[in-house]
């Protein structure tokens, strides 16, 4: 079934799951919103945006992968990453969507390929340390590279809440595709993260579950730096987009190419 649900935070603070279980959220401020994501584009974002909100909003991209700009067919003003926009442009066409979800759900879906949204291209340009006013809260966007060039995080110093992608997860983080950024970039990142950003309290994923805290973080980066120390090489792990080795700790992994450490 084609639908959306959704469920709501404190600080105005709307957690969307979309069809495929993305991870789409909106953030409220007193005179527009900002809708980070808009996953794979399997049904109408839009016609649910606007039976929940009753302000002007705006879209953001955390990276340029289908499952998170799949959906931006739909709206005027949508943001990205300048170094992810040949990814996007390859990834997010109608035709690499329908493709990915037969990989991924090994079936063809006739019903999703019906309700996909149509490709977008005219994308905005975001900066790190670029800033939103949503009157009452300002959000901060973060160049992470990493999981992808151009992936990014968006901070929201009034809940001091992180919106952040693919970059960081409870699932592992691939870092082992071609347009993968290096692993000793990957973790650059996450220090980024955690010496800017000290106080965070909740991370919102790209992905479920959500929050996350920022034990998160601190978790990946140790994965990182095991491997990178050559403590630990990992074991051979396989997903529908590749394989890599994976490396966990305290239940949280990456999967990485060994081909690709700086």
């Amino acid at each position: 079934m084609l639908k959306f649900t959704h469920q709501t935070f404190n600080g105005g603070i709307i957690a969307i799951t979309a069809v495929m279980g993305e991870q789409i959220y909106v953030v409220v401020g007193s005179k527009k919103a900002m809708v980070i994501d808009t996953g794979m584009g399997i049904g109408s974002l839009k016609s649910y945006l606007d039976q929940l909100l009753d302000l002007p909003y705006f879209v953001v991209n955390t990276h340029g992968h289908p499952d998170h700009g799949g959906g931006n067919g739909e709206f005027a003003e949508v943001y990205l990453h300048p170094a992810d926009h040949e990814l996007y442009t390859t990834m997010v066409t109608v035709e690499f969507r329908r493709f990915d979800l037969k990989r991924i759900l090994k079936k063809s879906t006739p019903e999703y390929d019906e309700a996909m949204v149509p490709f977008m291209d005219a994308l905005l340009p975001l900066a790190d340390g670029m800033t939103f006013d949503l009157g009452d809260r300002i959000i901060t966007t973060i160049h992470l590279p990493g999981h992808t060039p151009g992936s990014v995080a968006f901070y929201d110093e009034a809940t001091k809440s992180l919106f952040c992608g693919d970059t960081i997860t409870k699932t592992d983080t691939w870092l082992y595709q071609p347009h993968c950024e290096s692993l000793t970039r990957y973790g650059d990142s996450l220090e980024k993260l955690l010496n800017v950003y000290p106080e965070m309290k909740a991370m919102y994923p790209g992905h479920p579950p959500t929050p996350i805290s920022m034990d998160t973080v601190r978790s990946k980066l140790e994965c990182v730096r095991r491997v990178m120390s050559k403590e630990e090489i990992g074991v051979r792990a396989e997903t529908f987009a590749g394989e890599g080795l994976r490396v966990e700790v305290d239940g949280v992994g990456i999967i990485y190419d060994p081909d690709h450490l700086i």
